[in-house]
């Protein structure tokens, strides 16, 4: 009869190569884990910095709107007279006022644009608020409609 080895020691040797495949996997599915999970935080962050900054412009937005509403609430025709290009609201001393370009509110730009619908009775206003952020560069615009009510 022949002698031979114990079964376990069979076993160990057939399973050699085994154990760098098992170690190989675990690194690699280790990885793509880390990866994805990386990955959704980036994202999450994005989509918060994104949300945050729409959230400002909106409210940057109805500002403007407000206080175009109180130009039109003092004298019409000054905010009829803003005409149809490119205008910014400044506040002087006392009062709101319309004044020729845009707005720069670190990192928005803030504009609006005057359409007369029917002259002497009704005026559309678009505001429109500008930024870019690591998304890209995004823009909203806001819209109003003022009626001469005096």
């Amino acid at each position: 009869m022949k002698n031979h080895p114990p079964i376990h020691y069979r076993l160990y040797i057939s399973r050699r190569g085994q154990t760098l495949v098992e170690a190989v996997a675990a690194i690699a599915l280790t990885i793509i884990v880390t990866t994805s999970l990386v990955g959704l935080g980036v994202g999450a962050i994005r989509s918060a910095t994104v949300a945050r900054n729409r959230s400002k412009a909106t409210a940057y937005a109805q500002e403007a709107i407000e206080a175009l509403r109180s130009i039109r609430d003092r004298s019409y025709a000054e905010l009829a007279s803003c005409g149809s290009g490119s205008y910014r609201i400044i506040w002087s001393s006392s009062q709101w006022s319309c004044q020729s370009g845009t707005e720069d509110l670190d990192p928005f730009t803030r504009s609006f644009a005057v359409t007369n619908l029917d002259p002497g009775r009704r005026l559309r206003v678009a505001v429109t608020v500008g930024w870019r952020d690591i998304a890209g560069d995004h823009n909203i615009v806001l819209y109003a409609y003022f009626t001469n009510w005096r």
